[in-house]
């Protein structure tokens, strides 16, 4: 099970900017960043998570930290857990 540390509130703030400055104002490295691509309901996507994913990584290169999958992130734990 993998969670999230840091929340982007994607769904409820109506900025891509917002959105963007609140992951990079709480971000650290080994955070997990949550974001929302899509919803199922019809007319209830978040385009604005386009618009700011641009801005977070570009925020993320400049603070000498770069995005990884949750997998990535993991492996140095996973190599290193005792064998069951």
């Amino acid at each position: 099970m993998v969670a999230w540390s840091v929340h982007s509130r994607d769904t409820r703030l109506r900025d891509a900017g917002a959105i963007a400055g609140r992951v990079l104002d709480n971000i650290r490295p080994g955070d997990i960043v949550l974001l929302h691509a899509g919803h199922d309901l019809p007319g209830k996507h978040r385009p604005l998570l386009l618009q700011a994913l641009p801005i977070i990584l570009r925020g993320l290169h400049e603070r000498g930290l770069q995005s990884v999958t949750a997998s990535e992130l993991l492996a140095p734990q996973l190599d290193a857990a005792p064998a069951r």
